[in-house]
């Protein structure tokens, strides 16, 4: 046995030492429109970014063999805030990382928006409400189906039944409209005033896909774009 295990670590470690890894980033994009979110009475910029990484892993090779190149891409999809003043930033959290053959490469991410303390998102296939402070995740789809059972199986999953309207307004399975907000994410009955102004609100939720209008908000977007805009982030070892 113990000749067994002595083999198959001298395999594994002869595995290591022919083979590098080498992991190239490339400069984050942002995904849907930018947003002032407020916190303790001060806003801050919200953005949410998908960044492509290639894993790129070099196994075996010598000098009468190249060996063999094994490409891994994920997908990281990240929420940044930044200080509106100075455009440094406040914090920075994961929500979700993709590998290419699981379709991070066409999942969709969107800023949907505040309602009090939290901040609706779309990602992946789900509506995900996150906290106004730090972006900690409070709710998702899951969860929100397990506080209303008559929800369970309906929920949708594409961004186009999605809206916001001063709270998170979806479009069940079953073509009924529900409003469900924060503290306890139970689903109510929703019925817009008037179905163009609906339809207005579905678009700036999902679709819309420019920043606000104003002067002092274009100068910040242009400083984060700058600051984004970096060369292609190497890292490797052996």
């Amino acid at each position: 046995m113990r000749f067994l295990w002595s083999v198959g670590g001298a395999l594994a470690l002869s595995f290591l030492l022919d083979s590098c890894s080498k992991m190239l980033s490339r400069p984050p994009e942002r995904v849907g429109p930018p947003a002032l979110v407020m916190h303790d009475s001060e806003p801050r910029l919200w953005l949410f970014l998908k960044q492509e990484e290639d894993r790129v892993l070099s196994v075996g090779g010598g000098r009468h063999n190249t060996g063999t190149t094994i490409i891994e891409t994920l997908y990281h999809f990240d929420l940044q805030a930044h200080d509106t003043r100075t455009t440094d930033r406040i914090w920075k959290t994961r929500l979700l990382t993709l590998k290419d053959k699981d379709g991070g490469h066409t999942t969709e991410a969107r800023l949907l928006g505040q309602d009090g303390n939290v901040v609706w998102l779309y990602l992946n296939d789900q509506a995900v409400a996150v906290s106004s402070k730090d972006g900690s995740r409070l709710a998702d789809g899951k969860s929100i189906g397990e506080r209303n059972p008559a929800l369970q199986g309906l929920i949708p999953k594409e961004l186009k039944f999605y809206a916001f309207d001063n709270a998170l307004v979806l479009t069940a399975a079953d073509s009924r409209r529900y409003k469900v907000r924060p503290p306890d994410y139970n689903a109510e009955p929703y019925q817009p005033a008037d179905e163009e102004q609906f339809t207005r609100l579905q678009y700036m939720s999902t679709t819309w896909n420019r920043g606000l209008r104003h002067q002092r908000f274009s100068r910040l977007a242009g400083d984060l774009r700058r600051r984004l805009a970096r060369p292609l982030h190497r890292e490797g070892g052996s």
